[in-house]
């Protein structure tokens, strides 16, 4: 469970993630990505760079995180991954990034979000839902926000504007 925050800061000075080599993916995921939305699109391709297989969309989960953005909007999307564990019963991660051409560059990510980066590097299936959702804009010492987190108390604001709502995980329901 990750959210991501407008900033720079702490969390930087103690993760450094593994280097990535990029890898030619095996498996052209053209076809099964046709109909995402682009920014979608744009992250999940980019992504598949570093990996050694291709991230397999998977509609169940796209379920999910339209799920996820009704329980988070309950909230106003100030507690971050609020009901998190209620909505998914699974090993899952989820992640969310403003819907724009910067955050759908994986390079950004991995230089901005190394944690968040790494962490959907990981699993082998992916579902996401674009919507109204929050955009934290945090001050300097907040980077990544992981866990159920009150932003408010950090001292990020929330904006509502156009949010990539993403569920990575190595299970896809049935």
């Amino acid at each position: 469970m990750f959210g991501l925050g407008l900033g720079a800061g702490y969390f930087a000075r103690y993760y450094r993630p593994p280097v990535r080599r990029v890898y030619a993916v095996r498996t052209s995921p053209t076809a099964q990505y046709s109909g995402l939305p682009p920014y979608v699109k744009a992250l999940i391709t980019c992504s598949n760079k570093y990996r050694r297989s291709a991230l397999i969309h998977c509609p169940k989960l796209d379920e999910i995180a339209r799920r996820r953005f009704q329980t988070m909007s309950k909230v106003g999307w100030r507690i971050t991954h609020y009901g998190f564990h209620r909505d998914v019963s699974f090993p899952a991660s989820e992640v969310y990034y403003p819907y724009s051409a910067v955050f759908a560059n994986c390079e950004f990510l991995r230089r901005k979000a190394p944690y968040h980066f790494v962490k959907h590097l990981s699993y082998r299936y992916f579902g996401y839902a674009v919507g109204k959702g929050g955009i934290y804009y945090c001050p300097p010492n907040v980077k990544e926000l992981i866990g159920e987190v009150d932003v408010t108390r950090l001292g990020c604001k929330v904006e509502i504007g156009d949010v990539m709502l993403f569920i990575f995980s190595n299970y896809c329901p049935q």
